[in-house]
């Protein structure tokens, strides 16, 4: 397999996807719609399936690190993938290991990256929810606080109406 070119290796790699449903992380109907996303998207599967919620960041990780044959850096330590398959698809051949190898780090890189990005903007909604939410409350209490004086407007108007009822009324009587 010496002087295979990346493409050749590629091509012999299960599919990340196909990894997925063998270890039972989705389903044949997931990946199906993950694979017309990513296609509307022009985004990576992984990223996809993140995305619509079918599997975590790590499970993706630990699918693409089978599917290229070799361990998972984590901050914890190596993890060893998913454990389906018997050694990398280079077996004793090194270039091809290193190849793997090196797909598979700039791989991970972007994925951290992308958990990275989903980090921040899942910090900026949740500041942006509860501007909203406070602006909400203010809102509504101004709300309140305006009925509650049209209240006291309307039952002020009524006092005098009856006052002014008694008044006519009590001009009309003949002494």
């Amino acid at each position: 397999m010496a002087g295979m070119s990346t493409d050749a290796v590629a091509a012999q790699r299960p599919k990340v996807g196909e990894v997925m449903i063998e270890a039972g992380l989705i389903t044949r109907e997931q990946l199906e719609h993950a694979l017309e996303e990513q296609r509307r998207l022009q985004r990576p599967l992984g990223e996809v399936i993140v995305t619509l919620g079918l599997a975590s960041p790590g499970a993706v990780a630990n699918a693409l690190a089978e599917q290229y044959g070799a361990p998972l850096k984590t901050e914890h330590g190596f993890a060893v993938g998913l454990g389906l398959g018997q050694g990398g698809p280079g077996g004793d051949d090194p270039e091809i290991d290193a190849v793997d190898s090196a797909l598979l780090r700039r791989r991970i890189e972007e994925l951290e990256a992308l958990a990275s990005a989903w980090a921040a903007e899942a910090s900026r909604l949740q500041t942006e929810l509860a501007r909203v939410a406070a602006e909400r409350d203010a809102v509504a209490a101004a709300r309140t606080a305006e009925a509650h004086r049209h209240a006291a407007d309307l039952a002020a108007l009524a006092d005098r109406a009856q006052h002014h009822a008694r008044t006519l009324t009590a001009a009309r009587v003949p002494a």
